[in-house]
Parts: C-alpha cells; sequence; structure tokens
C-alpha cells in the first residue's frame, strides 16, 4: 500500500495563529491508487505563512514531521503555499532554507541536508518524474523549431555527468543527430560518447562546461533542471494530468508518491506560467 503525507495551510482561521497553534492531522483513502494520503494541516492560512519569522516557521514545521512521523509516514509533500514559505535545503524548491548539516541521519547513511531528514521524512521534490519527462517535452518542441527534427541541435549541460544526461540521450539519440554535452566530468563524457557510438553510430560532441554553446535548438541544463527552446522559450516545469481535489501540490510530486511511470505531459511551466506548447 502507498502511503505519504500532504503538508498544508489552513483553508481559514477563526481565532488566528497566536490563539490556535493546534496542528491537525487527517488520514484519506484513495482507492483509485490504493494509497492513504495522510493530511497535516498548520494552523495559519497561506497569506500569513510569509509573515512569520524564521524561527517561528522553523517551530511550526518541526512540529508538522512529528506528527507525520507520529503516523509513521516517512515520504511528504507541500502545497505550494507551504514550499513557497518554507523549503528544504538539497531540494529545488523556492523559500527560506535551514539547514542542520553534521547531525546524524538516518536517511541512506548520509548527513542530513535538512530538518525533514533529521526526523527522518523525505521531501518529495518531483525531481525523477520532470527528468523522466525531458524527452516527451522535447518531442513536444520540436514543431515550434525552424528546423527539421534530425537537424535539430540538441545541447546537454551536466557539471558530474550523472545517469540522468545517459537516458536523455538514450531517448534522444534518434530524434537528432547533433547532440553535445558539457561538462567539468571529461572522463565520463568520453566514456558515454564511446558508448552512444559502438550502440548507435551518433558521435555526441564534448565539451567543458563553460564552453556551453547557446547556438542550439533545445538545451537542457540538467544541474539548474531548466529547459531552453528555440531563443527565447524557458521550461522549468511540467504539469501533468493528475490532482488532489482542492489542494494546490505539484503534480510530479503526486506522480512520485503514487509511483506512476507513464506520466502524459499536460502542460509546461515557466514558473507559474502556463506554456502553450
Amino acid at each position: 500500500m502507498i502511503r505519504f503525507g500532504v503538508i498544508s495551510e489552513q483553508t481559514s482561521i477563526k481565532n488566528g495563529f497566536f490563539k490556535r497553534r493546534k496542528i491537525t492531522a487527517q488520514i484519506m483513502r484513495l482507492n483509485e491508487f490504493d494509497a492513504d494520503v495522510l493530511f497535516v494541516f498548520l494552523p495559519i492560512t497561506a497569506e500569513k505563512l510569509n509573515d512569520l519569522s524564521e524561527a517561528k516557521l522553523r517551530k511550526l514545521m518541526l512540529s508538522a514531521f512529528k506528527e507525520l512521523k507520529l503516523w509513521n509516514v516517512t515520504r511528504a509533500i507541500l502545497t505550494r503555499a507551504v514550499k513557497s514559505a518554507y523549503a528544504p535545503v538539497g531540494t529545488t524548491a523556492p523559500g527560506r532554507p535551514f539547514n542542520i548539516d553534521g547531525r546524524p541521519s538516518n536517511i541512506d547513511g548520509r548527513p542530513p541536508q535538512n530538518d525533514a531528514e533529521h526526523m527522518g521524512i523525505q521531501i518529495v521534490t518531483g525531481e525523477q518524474a520532470f527528468y523522466r519527462l525531458i524527452p516527451q517535452a522535447v518531442q513536444r518542441a520540436y514543431p515550434m523549431l525552424n528546423t527539421e527534427k534530425l537537424k535539430s541541435k540538441l545541447g546537454i549541460s551536466d557539471r558530474g555527468m550523472s545517469k540522468i544526461t545517459e537516458y536523455l540521450i538514450d531517448r534522444l539519440c534518434f530524434d537528432s543527430k547533433y547532440i553535445s554535452v558539457y561538462t567539468d566530468n571529461l572522463r565520463a563524457a568520453a566514456v558515454l560518447r564511446d558508448e552512444v557510438f559502438d550502440r548507435t553510430g551518433l558521435t555526441i560532441g564534448v565539451g567543458l562546461l563553460n564552453a556551453a554553446n547557446n547556438n542550439t535548438d533545445v538545451f537542457i541544463d540538467v544541474d539548474r533542471r531548466k529547459i531552453r527552446i528555440g531563443r527565447d522559450i524557458f521550461v522549468d516545469g511540467f504539469e501533468a494530468d493528475i490532482g488532489l481535489e482542492g489542494y494546490d501540490v505539484d503534480s510530479l510530486e503526486l506522480c512520485e508518491c503514487f509511483g506512476l511511470k507513464d506520466i502524459k505531459i499536460k502542460y509546461l511551466r515557466n514558473g507559474n506560467k502556463r506554456l502553450t506548447i
């Protein structure tokens, strides 16, 4: 059974934050996904979240993490309002980061990056779903380019040469004959170049990160989680056709929580702006 939490603001509080500080929780059963979702409600509205001091906001979030632990929930997502006010270090979310490096961790045996990890809570960011959907987004972008698909130029920047770049090339190498990778790890890039040539006959270009060529039709920045299409279309998010009614949460984070693999992009985003592609 799938089990995760959602940390949400209150939609309305009659007595105000400082008169009612109790965090509440409620389990919702979603039979469609065979999932139990624990909603943890902060005793504050979205309008008041950003007015809190860092100390008060951090204390509030710690209480929410403790509530998750009481229900034996170890994975959670944040509503957009909570995310905009509070962002754990190590995520791509905006907000105020609270770093507690140096404390012992019970997640993957590595030092925790934030309060959530220190308490054994994983904040789901939708990052895996985002990278998995990049080839689909690029396919949607090709009709906008003033060039044939096979003649289009594709650039990928990846400082450390992660497995993500290998995945992207595997998915896109049959659509574009001109692919270049920019990285600080030239050795790993050269190994990947040879593997791709042996497998497909395609020769990919390799260059240093600071020599990234802007003269590309599509440019994927793996480290910053951004895509440039053409000259002036920038993409930093996708929306899938899934949601939780009444809650403003990121659809890709939901896809990861539900373990969905066959995801279709509903639309592309640049910040909060929908892109009609």
